[in-house]
C-alpha cells in the first residue's frame, strides 16, 4: 500500500482500498472499479490501480473475486419495471456486463438522469425496456444514475405491438421495425449491440 494513501496517480502498479483517491476528475475519468465522488476518482474494491495517462482514464484491476452485488461505481444493466414521472424502479440483471443468477431493485431518480433534472421519466424509459446505469449509492436502497453516452436504454420493444425498436438515426428516436411506430427513448450509443455475458 502507498505511503501517501490520499492519492495514487502517480503510481501505476499500486495496490490501493476502497475509498482511496486515484486523482481528480481533471487527470482522468472514472472507469471499471472506480467511482467519482467530489470532485475525485476513488477506488471501490481493494485491487491494483491502472492510470492510462494518455486516454485519462482510471480503472482498478480487482485482486479477490467480483462480488454479486452492486457496489458504488459499477455499471449495471436492469430491466425497468415501473416508471413515474420522477422515479423508476428496476430489476437489476447484471454487473459489469457479467448476468448474475439473483436480481436486485434499484431505483432511478429523475434528478439522477443525464446529469440534469428530467421532469418526467416516462418520456425517455418504459417499462420491459433494459437500461445500462451506474451505481451511485448502495448504502440502505441502490441508487442508480445515467450520465454520459455509454449509459440509457440499450434495448426497447414498441408500446403498441412489442415489436423490436431500431435506431432511426435521429438523436434518441427509435422505429418499430413491424408496425413503425416510432417512440423516444434516452439511449446509450451502443444501442441494439449488447450482449450479456451468462459466464
Amino acid at each position: 500500500m502507498s505511503s501517501n494513501k490520499e492519492d495514487a496517480s502517480e503510481n501505476l502498479e499500486l495496490l490501493v482500498i476502497p475509498g482511496e483517491k486515484l486523482g481528480s476528475i481533471e487527470e482522468g475519468i472514472s472507469e471499471f472499479g472506480t467511482y467519482e465522488e467530489e470532485g475525485n476518482v476513488r477506488a471501490a474494491y481493494v485491487g491494483r490501480a491502472i492510470v492510462d495517462k494518455e486516454q485519462k482514464k482510471f480503472s482498478i484491476l480487482p485482486l479477490t473475486k467480483m462480488p454479486v452485488y452492486p457496489y458504488k461505481g459499477q455499471s449495471v444493466i436492469a430491466k425497468i419495471e415501473n416508471v413515474q414521472n420522477t422515479l423508476a424502479t428496476a430489476q437489476i440483471i447484471a454487473i459489469e456486463g457479467l448476468f448474475i443468477n439473483k436480481s436486485f431493485t434499484g431505483f432511478l431518480h429523475s434528478s439522477r438522469v443525464g446529469g440534469r433534472y428530467e421532469k418526467n421519466l416516462r418520456r425517455i424509459m418504459k417499462p420491459g425496456d433494459l437500461v445500462r446505469c451506474k451505481v451511485i449509492s448502495n448504502e440502505g436502497a441502490i441508487h442508480l444514475g445515467i450520465s454520459g453516452s455509454f449509459f440509457g436504454v440499450i434495448e426497447a420493444s414498441c408500446s403498441i405491438c412489442g415489436g423490436a425498436l431500431k435506431k432511426t438515426g435521429r438523436r434518441n428516436q427509435l422505429k418499430c421495425e413491424n408496425c413503425g411506430n416510432i417512440e423516444t427513448r434516452l439511449i446509450a450509443s451502443d444501442y441494439g449491440a449488447v450482449r450479456v455475458s451468462k459466464k
